[in-house]
């Protein structure tokens, strides 16, 4: 009889502990399963976001979209051409140069890697030369802008231009008065908001005055700027 009882106890003792291992179990798959929907429900809705996000920043490029922007920056001289003479391979310079941009361009190259827009810009040009003497120079240059469109907050690009300066900087070598600008490069687009980014870029800067001063070595400069552009809607 006391055998019986023992027997008993220890099977209700089991049970109770098979039931409770049940309830943590079944306890846990509910958790896991109301988690995975949370993070599923939660990871649509990020997705939704960004792809909102990059829609946005894309729709700041295409036909008629304007920009404005102002960047400012420091150049040395590169010792290619006439440059790598006496006095013009000492060459710096502080730069400004506000702009403006249109697009010329809807979005082209589909889903390619190369997919982006031409953008058409406009820049004021002012130079503040600091070795190897005091001088500046101030003018306007025009050019064209391939921006990659990325899908992200960064959108990286080409540049090209052309214009004309005016050069008052008493160099032995180079020609004060009506100069020309040639200058190619590439940049990056940073958007910290839906309508404003960071810009950064390097270029070659070029000077001369196609020969029609006497003085003509040119002046080859590595350009870096850094500025803000404002995408207007």
């Amino acid at each position: 009889m006391i055998n019986e009882c023992h027997s008993k106890r220890i099977i209700d003792r089991r049970l109770n502990t098979n039931l409770g291992f049940l309830r943590h179990v079944s306890f846990l798959i509910t958790a896991l399963i109301a988690l995975s929907g949370f993070a599923l429900k939660n990871g649509e809705a990020v997705a939704a976001d960004a792809a909102e996000e990059r829609g946005t920043y894309e729709s700041a490029f295409g036909f008629g979209r304007q920009s404005l922007g102002i960047s400012g920056g420091y150049g040395l001289a590169l010792p290619v051409g006439g440059t790598d003479g006496p006095e013009l391979e000492d060459i710096q310079f502080v730069y400004a140069t506000p702009r403006w941009g249109i697009g010329i361009s809807d979005p082209l190259g589909g889903r390619s890697w190369y997919r982006g827009n031409f953008e058409f810009l406009l820049e004021g040009t002012f130079l503040y030369m600091f070795e190897p003497k005091s001088g500046i120079a101030g003018g306007i240059a025009p050019g064209l802008r391939y921006n990659f469109l990325t899908n992200t907050r960064f959108i990286p690009f080409f540049f090209a231009g052309v214009g004309f300066i005016a050069l008052d900087a008493d160099l032995d070598r180079q020609s004060d008065g009506l100069n020309f600008i040639l200058q190619s490069g590439v940049g990056l687009h940073y958007f910290i908001s839906q309508q404003t980014a960071l810009t950064g870029e390097w270029r070659f800067h070029h000077i001369s005055n196609a020969r029609i001063h006497d003085k003509n070595a040119g002046i080859n400069s590595s350009l870096f700027m850094l500025g803000v552009t404002f995408f207007l809607r």
